[in-house]
Parts: C-alpha cells; structure tokens; sequence
C-alpha cells in the first residue's frame, strides 16, 4: 500500500521522528524518496536527516536524488559477498552496477553508515569492511567494481553514527580508537593496528 506508506512517514516526520525505511529495489527506493520529499515539502524541517536502509538498487538520478535530499542511504557490505551471486543472476551485469553502492555516495560527500544485517548475514564489522573494499562475492565474482572504496574510506564507514546527533564532532565524525570485541584497537587516525590487547572495563 504506497499511500499508506507515504502517510506513515510525513506523520513521522511531522512529529519530528527520524525516519528509516527498508527500500531494496529500485521502484521501493523511488517510493520512500517521494515520501521523504513529500514530507519535506509539506512540513520544512532542517536536516531531518532520514534513512534508506539497505538502499540496494539506485540509478544515477536516484543518486542524485538522496544527495539534493539529505537522505542517509545504509547499505550492507556483508549483502555484497553473501548475496552478490544471486544478486548478479537475477539482474545481469548492466542493472548490477547499481547495487550496494558505497562510492557513489562517498564521492557526494554523503555521509555512509556501515551495517552488517546481523543475523541475516555475518556480522564481523571486518568483514563487512572488505565487502566493501573488494567487492567479491563467495563464488569469487566482483559485485559492481565501480563501486570498490579503499580501506581508509572503509575504516570510517565501519563506525559513522549519522543518526546521532549529539557526538563530539558532529554526527558525521568518526572516532579516534576503534575497540572491535574488546580483542583488537585501531587507531583511525594512521590506520595502526594495536593487535590483541587487554581491555579494563571501568568501575
């Protein structure tokens, strides 16, 4: 029911909410950004911020359109290898580079969280990172290449909280020490890897 969506997110965004939507395809991206701007359009508010999650299949003109709209796409790398096979089957190779893009948006100054789809897939945050980076899929295929991101792009993607408004830095600012499961420290700043260490909790 595309009405009943729409109504349900400009109430949303009325109230002041931060909205995130799950939109996949390409015709359920259109839906949401129609929604969002719809939204805006009727009650004005500054930066609201609002997320596509997964944001799987976009066009160019899609991509311009969540850029001129402040909207937070949140794709999944982990869904680049685990799926991409299938991805790759049911699309074919032209509609293909459309899916999962992380660099489009990175080269728009768009601001890119990173999300696994825990439990869905597997969750490691490294490895949602590689994904990213080399965009192969379990059967060894690349997934839309044009979209590969260095491992510096990928460290900042792995730990943006855009929906957080309230952090030192803004919302867009990524940390200075990564601890990933209390067992291995980066540092963001040189990209160092402190290794296994031992982490004391405070009291």
């Amino acid at each position: 029911h595309p009405e009943r969506c729409a109504a349900t997110i400009i109430a949303a965004h009325r109230s002041g909410w931060q909205v995130a939507t799950h939109a996949i395809g390409d015709r359920a991206v259109d839906l949401v950004l129609d929604s969002y701007e719809e939204a805006q359009r009727q009650y004005p508010r500054h930066d609201p911020r609002h997320r596509i999650e997964y944001c799987a299949v976009t066009s160019p003109q899609q991509v311009d359109r969540i850029v001129q709209a402040g909207v937070v796409p949140v794709p999944q790398g982990s869904l680049v290898r685990e799926v991409g096979d299938s991805v790759l089957r049911s699309l074919g190779p032209e509609p293909s580079k459309w899916c999962n893009r992380v660099r489009s948006f990175l080269e728009r100054d768009v601001s890119v969280p990173g999300n696994t789809d825990r439990p869905v897939v597997n969750g490691a945050p490294l490895n949602n990172v590689h994904a990213l980076v080399t965009r192969r899929t379990l059967a060894g295929e690349t997934l839309a290449p044009e979209e590969c991101i260095s491992v510096d792009d990928g460290r900042p993607v792995l730990c943006r909280r855009p929906h957080r408004t309230d952090m030192p830095g803004g919302p867009d600012a990524a940390p200075d020490l990564v601890d990933l499961w209390g067992t291995v420290v980066y540092d963001m700043r040189s990209g160092s890897d402190f290794g296994r260490v031992r982490v004391h909790q405070a009291e």
